[in-house]
């Protein structure tokens, strides 16, 4: 008979050249990959919710996503905020893009429960999988694609968001929910509040250590723009530079607005970038230094350091062609 310990395999090896490396699955081209997690970041207002159920939305249609290929399958939107405004942003994407969600395998939870708790872990994996076996069966095998967690801070309950050993549960938490089906699982998390965390997502460093990818949402007027700022194993999106849209909703017999975001056009592109210029300078005549520009205006430093390298060499040019 075997003892426990030869029964209880705790961790297996294989040989090298016996294991071959899988391709990675986007979810959505370029920002969410299966078997990942990842934390859009923001500033309260950034619009990272507004994000988050843009991509939530596409990815239950197969509706590309600003363009960008997609993975169709079913998606479950855990969040702790009211239902109706979910369901009146998610009506405004039906009405802004003509897609219908009706019939979708997207699946709205009732609440968002602390899951640092293992056991609220395993009821949410139990409350998935009853969802998921009824959109297997009736849309032709649709398995979940796209977990969101919004936010991040109201699944950890009342833990400590600073303390490595309890954000460490909810990682837990977090893991074993995606390795269940492979999916992506996706977390809406707040920015710091002081001048230099303003670019990073608030509490232990423990958050940011587990991620897979980071998306950073920063907004500017109707602009919002989404920048990668981890990623392990893809390559590094192009910032994405959006507009805010105000869509009109009817709410039984009134009509109320929400918000839903969809790509600049070239002429709001070019715009953002004046605007980013001139901050940039403003900022760089007013003594600041590159990173600290980068972490107020949410781009990257190589962005910062690119345009004050231009303007030094517009200047020199300008002083030698007037004899200077």
């Amino acid at each position: 008979m075997a003892s426990a310990q030869e029964q209880r395999k705790v961790i297996t090896f294989d040989r090298f050249d016996r294991l071959k490396p899988a391709k990675m699955t986007a979810v959505i081209d370029g920002f969410l990959y299966a078997d990942t997690l990842t934390n859009v970041i923001g500033k309260s207002g950034a619009c990272k919710s507004f994000l988050l159920q843009g991509m939530a939305a596409c990815v239950a249609t197969g509706t590309h996503w600003m363009g960008r290929r997609v993975e169709r399958g079913a998606v479950f939107y855990i969040g702790g905020e009211g239902l109706n405004g979910l369901l009146k942003r998610f009506r405004g994407w039906q009405n802004y893009t003509g897609v219908t969600l009706e019939g979708a395998p997207l699946y709205i939870a009732s609440g968002l429960p602390p899951l640092s708790d293992q056991l609220n872990v395993a009821a949410t994996i139990e409350a998935i999988q009853e969802c998921a076996e009824e959109s297997f069966f009736r849309m032709g095998g649709a398995d979940p694609a796209l977990i969101v967690i919004d936010t991040l801070a109201r699944a950890l309950g009342g833990a400590d968001e600073n303390s490595a050993a309890e954000v460490g549960r909810l990682i837990e938490g977090l893991d074993w929910i995606r390795q269940r089906w492979g999916c992506a699982v996706a977390c809406a998390h707040h920015t710091g509040h002081g001048e230099n965390t303003q670019n990073r997502g608030r509490g232990s460093s423990a958050i940011y250590a587990a991620l897979d990818g980071e998306l950073l949402v920063t907004s500017n007027g109707d602009d919002v723009t989404v920048t990668s700022t981890k990623v392990k194993d893809w390559t590094k999106p192009e910032p994405l530079v959006l507009t805010r849209n105000i869509v009109a909703v009817e709410v039984e017999d009134t009509i109320e607005t929400t918000l839903v975001l969809d790509k600049a056009s070239i002429q709001d592109l070019a715009a953002h970038d004046d605007l980013i210029r001139q901050q940039v300078l403003e900022r760089k005549g007013a003594g600041k230094t590159v990173r600290a520009i980068a972490a107020d205006l949410g781009v990257s430093r190589w962005k910062v350091q690119s345009i004050t390298d231009k303007a030094r060499q517009a200047n020199d040019y300008r002083r030698q062609a007037d004899g200077e």
